[in-house]
């Protein structure tokens, strides 16, 4: 997945597995059954980390993979706010 392909089509199956994997770590504690409220698709992060980058005379903005560590091009950012 890059910054410009967010699986946003697969946001309400995401919503769910937090959901669960959250009430699986609270069990423990408590039984209730937590309120949730939906983020908007896209344009919901209102922080995140870029870097400039550039190759000879093309200068971008980068992310770094959170597993690889490798740079991911950044041309779009739909999560960004749009404040």
């Amino acid at each position: 997945m890059t910054p410009e392909h967010l699986p946003t089509e697969q946001y309400e199956a995401q919503l769910a597995e937090k959901v669960v994997r959250l009430q699986s770590m609270m069990a423990p504690f408590s039984d209730l059954v937590p309120e949730v409220f939906r983020s908007p698709v896209s344009h919901y992060r209102m922080r995140a980390e870029f870097r400039i980058w550039h190759d000879g005379d093309d200068l971008y903005h980068i992310i770094f993979d959170q597993q690889t560590k490798s740079r991911i091009r950044v041309d779009s950012f739909p999560a960004a706010s749009e404040l």
